[in-house]
């Protein structure tokens, strides 16, 4: 299975790196705040999409 290029050996590592940098009491709260971050980027993409219609040139 490959996720952007990479296996299974090199997300462990990843894995593996992030906890050691970042400890296992903190990856719950890393983890929020990495969704809320995604939802809000998300949110304002679609924002956008809605904001341009079509026939309408952007500058």
């Amino acid at each position: 299975m490959k996720i952007f290029g990479m296996g299974m050996p090199e997300l462990i590592l990843i894995l593996v790196v992030v906890l050691i940098i970042f400890g296992p009491k903190n990856l719950p709260k890393l983890g929020g705040m990495l969704g809320r971050s995604v939802k809000k980027i998300r949110g304002r993409v679609e924002d956008d999409d809605v904001d341009a219609a079509p026939g309408k040139q952007t500058a």
